[in-house]
């Protein structure tokens, strides 16, 4: 492998020359590994060896409530509540003023 510069970023060239050092049970461990670590590689892993029926569907419902809404049904469009905001007592803004001295 050749030597790169310190500032420069690994390549897929560099991971797979590490990948290609393991054996079976390395990459299984691997592959477990990054399943656990995250839902998204979850669902990568289940859509790419055809796992799941339609890993889609949840993205699908999502566009197709924007597209065409339920406007006779329960609201579908995400309604942000409005959050209360307490008024800064003086005690609070003295110790903000203490914090920037």
């Amino acid at each position: 492998m050749t030597k790169r510069s310190p500032k420069s970023y690994p390549t897929w060239t560099d991971v797979k020359a590490k990948l290609e050092g393991l054996d079976q049970s390395g990459l299984l461990g691997l592959i477990r590994d990054l399943y656990t670590a995250h839902k998204d590689n979850q669902a990568f892993l289940h859509a790419r060896f055809g796992l799941a029926e339609d890993v889609l569907e949840p993205y699908k419902r999502t566009i197709e409530q924007w597209l065409c809404p339920d406007v006779f049904g329960p609201e579908t469009y995400p309604s942000p509540k409005p959050r209360k905001l307490s008024p800064i007592t003086r005690r609070q803004l003295a110790s903000r003023k203490e914090w920037l001295s």
